[in-house]
């Protein structure tokens, strides 16, 4: 399930198809145009959370049962002040329950404009892997072209 925190649902739905193409109903989608309000409650809130278990419930009723969980990204999904770690304390808890539970969970942060990251590391805290996608000194022209290193990886 990939939920998209600023892309409009068919800006949003047209790079899916030219990036995955087709999924063969594998791939489940939430967009803020489909939310109330045209806007997401903060998945820092109980309510947020809240939001995504019960799609999940939902899912798995239908016989879905997903096993990876994209958020695209922290500062519009969460909107919590980067700074302050004890917001992500009960996104620990969460992100933890969730892998527990077997889904993978993969959330995106986008960087300072010098590149490092935007807060603390406490959001990092319970991550198996921590990946950072830069701009190499001379990018290919015409498509994507990036360096791709490991801040952090538990294993392997």
């Amino acid at each position: 399930m990939y939920v998209e925190g600023e892309l409009p649902d068919s800006q949003f739905q047209e790079r899916w198809r030219s990036i995955v193409g087709k999924t063969d109903g594998y791939a489940h989608m939430a967009s803020i145009d489909k939310q109330d309000g045209h806007h997401y409650v903060s998945m820092a809130t109980t309510d947020g959370m809240q939001k995504v278990e019960n799609t999940l419930a939902e899912l798995q009723k239908k016989g879905v049962n997903i096993k990876v969980l994209m958020l695209d990204n922290i500062s519009t999904l969460f909107n919590v002040k980067a700074n302050e770690e004890e917001v992500w304390i009960p996104i620990q808890s969460w992100f933890t329950s969730l892998r527990s539970r077997g889904i993978t969970v993969f959330f995106f942060h986008h960087a300072g404009k010098g590149g490092l990251s935007r807060s603390h590391s406490k959001s990092e805290d319970m991550l198996d892997v921590s990946i950072k996608l830069e701009e190499p000194e001379e990018p290919e022209q015409g498509h994507l072209h990036s360096l791709m290193t490991f801040d952090k990886a538990r294993a392997g």
